[in-house]
């Protein structure tokens, strides 16, 4: 209970910093909303001259709500764990942040995990509301449970890949250029650029057995019921399943590296 109440400090004390950016958000807000109205432009001009009424499964009005309903997945599938790692070595709190009676992993994950809350309340909390009225979408109960299935793995899976490039700082010190690499290809694989759909069966096929359509392609076709939910299912236990995987990974590979760290004096 003990280390529980200091994870606790760590997030409370991070919605707090967070609190002190209430501007950062709102000016956040009305940039995430521009994208989507220059998505829409782009793909109802592409709709038209083709003439075709769907592209991917998808009709134009799907195709507007999916990349309204993107925003929103960007947020709620970011991460703040890199950025807190790298700040940590840079500064050389790392040291003592692992002398203390926390496991460090999680003292990182907890104040992450508050920016991802403020990004939540403040972010896609509304750019949700705004897509659900703008397109008329309706969730049902199954749908409901499904995207919250599909957040959680999401949430959980782009951390743990954060947690491995924020580990990389520990060589490299500053990993702007991994981490910018990263979030390019996610945005491509992941469905934030184009929804998956519209790529090749076998393309499609292939990135199934990934872990990145769940966050955001999969939430989002959930939300519009575009696919069947024997599909959600299939796609959702492959992510869980690349959570379990990684979460081994990363136990064995920090206690790897904080041996390395101890034995050069942290």
């Amino acid at each position: 209970m003990a280390n529980v109440s200091g994870y606790l400090a760590f997030f409370k004390i991070g919605i707090k910093k967070q609190i002190a950016y209430k501007a950062d958000y709102f000016v956040s807000l009305l940039f995430r909303m521009a994208r989507p109205l220059i998505m829409l432009a782009v793909w109802a001009v592409i709709y038209l001259n083709t003439g075709m009424p769907t592209i991917g499964g998808l009709t134009l009005a799907e195709t507007s709500a999916y990349y309204f309903l993107a925003m929103p997945m960007m947020g709620l599938f970011d991460t703040a764990v890199i950025d807190t790692m790298q700040d940590d070595v840079q500064s050389g709190a790392i040291a003592s942040a692992r002398v203390k009676p926390l496991s460090y992993p999680f003292n990182v994950l907890f104040r992450s995990l508050s920016v991802g809350a403020m990004d939540i309340l403040l972010l896609v909390a509304p750019l949700l509301i705004i897509a659900f009225l703008a397109f008329h979408i309706t969730l049902t109960p199954t749908s409901l449970a499904l995207f919250l299935v599909e957040a959680l793995v999401g949430i959980a899976t782009i951390n743990l890949i954060g947690f491995f490039i924020g580990m990389a700082t520990i060589r490299l010190t500053n990993v702007y250029g991994l981490a910018s690499t990263f979030w390019t290809v996610w945005w491509i694989i992941s469905g934030m650029t184009v929804p998956l759909s519209f790529f090749p069966t076998y393309v499609q096929n292939i990135l199934a057995l990934t872990p990145f359509p769940i966050t955001c392609y999969l939430p989002i076709v959930t939300l519009l019921g575009a696919v069947s939910d024997a599909q959600i299912i299939g796609w959702t236990f492959y992510a869980f399943v690349w959570v379990v995987a990684l979460s081994m990974l990363a136990y064995f590979w920090w206690k790897r590296v904080s041996k390395e760290m101890g034995a050069v004096g942290g």
